[in-house]
């Protein structure tokens, strides 16, 4: 049972993180897009 459990926490920081790092190429991308087309 502890084992499943911090598993479970391993997986959803790592899923948290890598959302985080995908709203920071997102973002990026986008203020990249804005200075192109501006």
């Amino acid at each position: 049972m502890e084992i499943q459990q911090s598993g479970f926490v391993i997986n959803y920081n790592l899923t948290n993180f890598f959302i985080f790092k995908l709203k920071g190429i997102i973002s990026k991308s986008i203020n990249i897009r804005t200075l192109i087309y501006f």
